[in-house]
């Protein structure tokens, strides 16, 4: 964009703001999250009066839920082009959101290498699921005062992801799911464990497990399991979690149990946790 004479706007105070912003200048590209691109599809839906311009958009940071996808295209441009990478490696793999199944994150980048390992750290074949790890031709090969080498993400020039997947023949990349507990809402990375502890610091809550659920344009959004202190009421918890967590990390919903789920030596139990939301809930498989 700025190799062709474009120049770089950053979000405003606010959404109506920045769209506003968008529509006075003719803004032609835009780079966001899917978390923003819900946001912003929401307002245009709301307000058909305004009017996408966009000659091209790039969505990074997340997967890209199919049925979003065909939202934005529809409504906002059709150029949508889905972009995987990492601050470590920068980008990994792209391709238009049209051409994409879903969990695929694009085709491999020139000059990136990728490849898929089992826990033994045994290179597996095209199509077989592992740990992903990356080399490119720019990614860093540590970080500034690391001191736990033994944990270290960077291993022979490559950096593990953090996520699982696969390479096909084709060299497409497909995402399966994360490593690690770490919720994606839409772009943006967090502990569950960070939200928990905002929950529990409410007097009405003993204890909390936050979990993601995807919403109706497929991204995912923060729920929570409590263990309330007598009779819990949501609308103060609510305001308690607005006023310390950002948005897309206050829960939606909070479900009331009389317990978490446990294992046999008494740790929170996240495996067992989607069967549990789905018994609650009445979801299905």
């Amino acid at each position: 964009m700025l190799s062709r004479g474009g120049t770089v706007y950053f979000p405003g105070a606010s959404l109506i703001e920045t769209l506003q912003t968008f529509d006075v200048y003719k803004v032609q590209g835009l780079i966001a999250s899917p978390g923003n691109l819900s946001d912003f599809l929401s307002f245009y839906d709301d307000n058909p009066d305004f009017r996408s311009s966009f000659g091209v958009i790039l969505s990074a940071g997340s997967p890209l839920p199919r049925f979003l996808s065909e939202r934005v295209r529809s409504r906002m441009g059709s150029n949508l082009v889905l972009s995987y990478g990492t601050t470590e490696t920068s980008t990994i793999s792209s391709a238009p959101a049209h051409a994409l199944h879903e969990g695929a994150a694009g085709y491999i980048a020139p000059g990136v290498s990728i490849r898929a390992v089992d826990e033994q750290g045994t290179i597996l074949g095209p199509g077989n699921e592992g740990s992903l790890q990356v080399q490119t031709p720019v990614n860093v090969d540590g970080y500034l005062n690391e001191v736990a080498k033994t944990e270290s993400p960077f291993l022979d020039g490559y950096f593990d992801t953090g996520d699982i997947g696969y390479v096909t023949t084709e060299k497409m990349l497909v995402i399966t799911g994360r490593k690690k507990e770490v919720l994606n809402l839409g772009g943006e990375k967090v502990s569950p464990r960070f939200i928990e502890d905002v929950i529990t610091n409410h007097d009405s809550v003993r204890e909390a497990l936050a979990f993601a659920v995807p919403s109706e344009f497929g991204i995912e959004e923060v729920w929570a399991l409590t263990v309330p202190v007598g009779n819990l009421d949501e609308d103060a918890l609510q305001l308690h979690c607005r006023g310390r967590l950002p948005k897309a990390q206050v829960p939606v919903r909070f479900i009331n149990v009389a317990e978490l789920p446990r294992t046999e030596s008494e740790e929170v139990d996240r495996h067992r946790l989607d069967a549990m939301v789905r018994g609650l809930t009445g979801a299905g498989g």
